[in-house]
């Protein structure tokens, strides 16, 4: 088994190949992207077996902080919730821990630092756990609210908390009106200013840079970002961005002024963008 550094030609040719099952951060829509926005180089590992046949193709961020070599697959803070490896099928566990300890002694040569983040459950967790703590790797679990949206509409409203329905409801009678946007440049600009406000308003400042939001409009084109607005008397007062990451729809980020939380009108585009999921995913 040998794994070995390949070029963004080579993963993108191999990715088509592979009988796995790739997710939406691991496309290389998505790490241009990053690559772009955030000024960080993606690397890519594919790793074979004594046959020359594919086994693993895995994408990693790579980066400096001082004279440090940061390495993650995915890296904290890029908006990327997971990465790993994309397995060839029908691999056991024993060979997705060989690949993953070959990959680990290729990228530990150069780097001071690595991340491993894969989806919860994903069907290498095993793999992983033994590997990682092999290697003296410190685990991390980073939940998070997920709903299910099979139940139907009635039911999730029906599973909110009393005090969410209220605010849904309050935001409604104030007439707040929620609509899918169709992003310009201008309008993430005022989503960046309306943002930068509220980050103002907890002594911080924005951590990303306004080019990754403004990479994002090209994924409104084909359903694979929405971009919700909440206006009140014609003004936007609210917004919030959505990715559709493999039938799944993730709240990216989100933002409103003074009227808008007192109107509550992040809780209604929440529950837009479940009825929005619900029909459409």
């Amino acid at each position: 088994m040998l794994s070995k550094f390949i070029t963004s030609e080579n993963y993108l040719k191999q990715i088509n190949k592979i009988k796995g099952q790739n997710n939406f951060y691991q496309t290389k829509e998505w790490l241009d992207i990053l690559s772009r926005a955030f000024n960080i180089e993606v690397i890519y590992i594919q790793t074979i077996d004594d046959n020359q046949s594919l086994l693993a193709l895995t994408p990693f961020i790579k980066t400096k902080k001082g004279p440090f070599n940061i390495l993650g697959s995915p890296l904290s803070g890029l908006y990327t919730e997971f990465l790993g490896p994309i397995f060839k099928d029908l691999l056991s566990d024993h060979k997705k821990e060989k690949i993953i300890d070959s990959q680990h002694q290729l990228i530990s040569k150069s780097s001071d630092y690595i991340e491993w983040g894969i989806e919860s459950n994903n069907l290498a967790k095993t793999a992983f756990q033994e590997s990682l703590k092999r290697f003296k790797y410190t685990y991390i679990a980073r939940p998070s609210i997920v709903l299910d949206l099979t139940i139907g509409e009635e039911n999730i409203w029906n599973n909110f908390q009393g005090r969410a329905r209220n605010m849904t409801r309050k935001s409604e009678k104030s007439g707040i009106n929620v609509k899918i946007a169709r992003p310009t440049s201008d309008w993430i600009r005022s989503y960046y200013s309306m943002l930068e406000q509220t980050f103002k308003l907890q002594g911080r400042k924005v951590p990303h840079p306004l080019s990754f939001f403004l990479e994002l409009i090209s994924f409104a084109k084909d359903g694979k970002a929405y971009f919700f607005s909440a206006e009140h008397e014609g003004e936007m007062v609210a917004a919030a961005i959505f990715l559709n990451a493999n039938k799944r729809m993730l709240y990216l980020s989100g933002t409103s002024n003074q009227i808008g939380m007192k109107l509550a009108a992040n809780s209604l585009i929440q529950w837009r963008a479940i009825q929005k999921a619900i029909q459409e995913l």
